[in-house]
């Protein structure tokens, strides 16, 4: 499960349909979503909400979000993350472990929306502090090395997604270098403490994508 700004843009197909004979449930949502109808989505997603002891409550958690953040609505976006972060975290129903993953996805969602609504500097900040975080002993994550690397790399990217798109293109092509060196160097390790095939899997796939987020940024620049 995901909350990225990434997933709430991969729906394309825009389909035909009559909203007000759509089931107040989950399908329902899901066919309103892929027909882009986002005000009736966030409508009847609210409502499903209040059932905290719905089975398919963090998918329609996800698309309530998803909703806003397609109609704009960046204040009760942020609003109802803020309150939804520890509601999940200290849910008994949710393990440790997931609940970490969606947290972390919700705070990365967060930081995009402030630098949406012009605050790029409150956004740095927020992904600062989610780095140091993750990279510190001890942190507020239920997570394995294999996870914890991930979603380093992870921040790391939208910081210098940020970065791209102040045109501060230096500081994105030596920060993607420094990444680059630090994570081969951290590859070699686990290649030669033969690591478990399911941490090399995981890692193995954060490390390409650092890879080929820095081919597209050579690319774009010859």
């Amino acid at each position: 499960m995901s909350f990225t700004v990434e997933d709430f843009l991969g729906r394309c197909n825009v389909l035909p349909i009559d909203k007000d004979t759509v089931s107040l449930d989950l399908e329902g949502l899901v066919e309103l979503a892929n027909s882009c109808v986002w005000k009736k989505v966030a409508e009847n997603a609210e409502i499903l909400l209040k059932d905290r002891n719905n089975k398919d409550y963090i998918i329609i958690l996800q698309l309530r979000f998803e909703a806003l953040f397609r109609l704009k609505m960046f204040d009760e976006l942020t609003s109802e993350v803020i309150t939804a972060i520890p509601q999940l975290i200290s849910n008994p129903n949710i393990p440790e472990s997931k609940a970490s993953h969606i947290a972390l996805s919700m705070k990365l969602l967060l930081a995009e929306v402030k630098f949406l609504t012009g605050r790029g500097d409150e956004s740095l900040e927020q992904l600062y502090y989610i780095l140091n975080d993750l990279k510190s002993n001890i942190n507020a994550y239920d997570l394995n090395e294999a996870q914890t690397q991930f979603w380093k790399i992870r921040t790391e990217m939208n910081i210098i997604n940020i970065y791209i798109r102040q045109r501060q293109m230096k500081l994105v092509v030596n920060r993607l270098q420094s990444l680059i060196y630090e994570n081969s160097e951290i590859l070699k390790e686990i290649n030669d403490t033969r690591s478990g095939d399911e941490f090399k899997r995981q890692y193995i796939k954060s490390f390409v994508q650092l890879l080929a987020k820095f081919s597209r940024l050579l690319l774009s620049v010859i």
